[in-house]
């Protein structure tokens, strides 16, 4: 399924100038990475797509994790970090109003 207009958009907006999209990486692949941060971006507003976004992120070592979703769905996301007890960062898609999450 090709990647839409909006999702492409928010990736290109949180990798910045120096950041790469679509990053292949040994478990699996990241829609952003820069030199501190790892980010996954999920747009569907389904628990369990955004919790494989979060284990995604979760087997990431040495950067910072930051997974963005619609601002109606923050909520539920940070539920679903904590069930998967993994320290995150939710944003919205333009990577405003952050939220850290810590199990």
């Amino acid at each position: 399924m090709p990647e839409s207009r909006s999702h492409k958009a928010a990736k290109n907006r949180a990798a910045g100038k120096t950041g790469k999209t679509e990053v292949v990486t040994p478990d699996g692949r990241l829609d952003v990475r820069t030199r501190s941060k790892a980010v996954e971006i999920e747009r569907s507003g389904d628990p369990r797509r955004i919790r494989h976004a979060l284990e995604k992120l979760k087997k990431v070592r040495g950067l910072a994790r930051e997974l963005q979703v619609p601002a109606k769905d923050q909520p539920m996301a940070q539920e679903v970090a904590q069930e998967v007890s993994l320290t995150v960062t939710i944003t919205n898609l333009n990577g405003d109003n952050p939220r850290r999450v810590s199990p």
